[in-house]
């Protein structure tokens, strides 16, 4: 019997999340919670009814900032969305590494 296959390592590695994300669907903007999150994306735990592209503000807990992205939809699922950030400046990202370096 072969093993699995094994799965490519991720370039950016993720961490669990828990925070709430406010996504802007039009005129509308609807929370969601993030399960997990990483320099380049995030994993929406609701299965929210938008486009291939989506724009979101997240507040990292214990910072100050919030970012304000877009993003694009890279996988839907029954639980959720995987979301990769499209853009994202310099502040916003040394901002997030901020976040993610003590939990990795």
């Amino acid at each position: 019997m072969q093993p699995p296959p094994l799965r490519p390592q991720r370039e950016h590695p993720r961490v669990s999340a828990g925070f709430p994300v406010q996504v802007k669907l039009g005129n509308r903007h609807l929370s969601a919670r993030a399960r997990d999150f990483s320099m380049t994306g995030l994993f929406l735990e609701q299965a929210l009814p938008f486009d291939d592209e989506v724009e979101v503000r997240i507040a990292l807990p214990g910072l100050r900032r919030e970012v304000d992205t877009t993003c694009r939809v890279e996988r839907r699922a029954p639980d959720g969305v995987a979301l990769s950030f499209s853009q994202v400046d310099w502040d916003d990202l040394l901002l997030m590494a901020r976040y993610l370096a003590p939990r990795l």
